[in-house]
Formats: C-alpha cells, structure tokens, sequence
C-alpha cells in the first residue's frame, strides 16, 4: 500500500472518505461526484483516487484509522467525520444500505 496519505492534509483526508464512501453501493452517483469535485479541486481529487484505487477495503480502513486521529481526533472529532458522512450519503438523495453500513462500521471502528 503506498504510503502518499502520510502527509494529506484534511483536504485531502476528506476526498479519501467521500470517494471511498461514494463507492460503497459499488456505484459512484453524478451528484456525488459533483459534491466531492464542490469539495475538493481536481488535483486533489485525481491525487486521492489514485491511492484510494490502489487499497484493497482492509487497507481503506488503515488509511482512515490513522488520517482520523490527525485531523478528526477524539469524540468530537469523530461525530464530525460520521455526521459528515451522512451528509455526503445523502448528496443524491438515497442512503444505500451498503451506505448505512459502512457509516454503521465507520462508527464501531472509529
């Protein structure tokens, strides 16, 4: 797994979490995608898609365990990083149940 993710910044950490929960229902939505390109510039979002596309979903979780505690750190932190999730899961109008699910480990793993 590269480790490019050691020194993003909460930009980017965000623009990991989007595309890897836009990609939960194994499809990525237009309006998703526009909310994470309102989000993020293309470069990050081209930056971050290509570790994210070079993870397998153990390594994801790794990548999201560590980057939280940097940038999300303690309980707060992590209510703001699932509430922004369910945020991002609503761009296109429908919470998938994969969405839900992934939310629902996010929230035991985090």
């Amino acid at each position: 797994m590269s480790k490019l993710y050691d020194t993003w910044d909460k930009e980017e950490f965000k623009a990991f979490l989007m595309i890897h929960l836009a990609n939960a229902d194994l499809k990525v939505s237009q309006d998703e995608l526009v909310m994470i390109m309102e989000n993020v510039n293309e470069e990050t979002y081209r930056k971050v898609k290509m570790v994210w596309d070079s993870c397998n979903d153990y390594e994801c979780i790794q990548v999201i365990q560590k980057l939280k505690e940097k940038h999300f750190a303690g309980e707060e932190g992590k209510e703001q990083l699932i509430n922004g999730m369910m945020e991002f899961a609503k761009a296109d109008e429908i919470v998938s149940t994969n969405e839900k699910i992934m939310i629902a480990a996010m929230n035991k793993i985090l």
